[in-house]
């Protein structure tokens, strides 16, 4: 099929979970008992179940500074989880302050949307794996 410039029909295809940017992870919280992160799927993703395994998590873990310049260059420490796990045990410094941020996208190659992030800040763990 043919029209006045020359072209001739062409299909474009994609799939939708190549374009999809979702929300930032909700019901981000630490469990200083466990030394655990926790959260849940993104809103509105019970809408496309098949989409769960498909998920990857990008953890960040930054430990931070109290009084001192020794970790002003701290580079966060990344997990990357896939599939459909939704906690991550953490094995962390007692007496430390500590920032923790999450995303997600569809686990697509051609997919470089990743979500906001969720963010906790200002963590402060106690001895023995608890928190303030």
């Amino acid at each position: 099929m043919t029209n006045a410039l020359g072209a001739q029909q062409q299909f474009f295809s994609f799939n939708l979970s190549s374009i999809v940017q979702l929300d930032a992870p909700p019901n981000f919280t630490f469990n200083g008992e466990l030394s655990t992160l926790a959260w849940d799927y993104p809103n509105l993703l019970d809408k496309d179940i098949s989409l769960f395994p498909l998920l990857t998590f990008k953890v960040l873990v930054t430990e931070m500074c109290d009084h001192s310049d020794a970790c002003l260059d701290n580079k966060p420490k990344v997990y990357m989880l896939e599939n459909t796990r939704k906690s991550l045990k953490l094995d962390l410094k007692p007496y430390t302050l500590y920032n923790f941020s999450i995303s997600c996208k569809v686990d697509d190659d051609s997919n470089e949307y990743w979500s906001r992030f969720s963010h906790l800040n200002n963590i402060r763990t106690k001895g023995a794996g608890t928190c303030l």
